[in-house]
């Protein structure tokens, strides 16, 4: 069964993307870069079920006419202050939230750019906080899709 978005972000464009990166300082992988240019994030029907995450909504390089839909620079900032009890370490780029404000990330890191990552916003140890799912972006979104 494919995706299926309650409220789809229309695809980013070049300019989104390029824009995107920039700001984030971080070149983005190229699994999720691919997500960005046919869906740009959005509500998932019924919210998707992998094996181990509910995934509520998927955020959008830029603005969109998504009411509420946050996007990946704003998530960033929110996550990277190292003075509140969230911050998340740099390599990971928040691209998605469950039901309950946990994220889901994906590696910005040389050799496994693109890996998903959970991040439960209860766990206090940072440490410990994420966990890899051991699948790519791509992957991942399968998952979502047959479950």
């Amino acid at each position: 069964m494919p995706l299926t978005f309650e409220e789809a972000a229309p695809p980013a464009s070049a300019d989104q993307i390029a824009t995107t990166e920039r700001e984030l300082g971080a070149t983005l992988p190229s699994g999720y870069r691919e997500f960005l240019e046919r869906h740009n994030g959005g509500y998932l029907e019924g919210g998707g079920v992998d094996r181990e995450v509910i995934v509520e909504r998927l955020f959008s390089a830029g603005e969109t006419s998504v009411e509420e839909l946050e996007n990946l620079v704003s998530v960033r900032a929110t996550y990277s202050d190292p003075d509140s009890d969230h911050d998340l370490p740099d390599f990971l780029l928040p691209v998605g939230a469950d039901p309950l404000g946990n994220l889901v990330c994906v590696s910005l890191l040389e050799g496994e750019a693109g890996t998903v990552y959970f991040w439960d916003h209860e766990i206090a140890d940072p440490d410990e906080a994420y966990r890899s799912l051991g699948v790519g972006f791509e992957d991942f979104l399968e998952r979502l899709s047959d479950a």
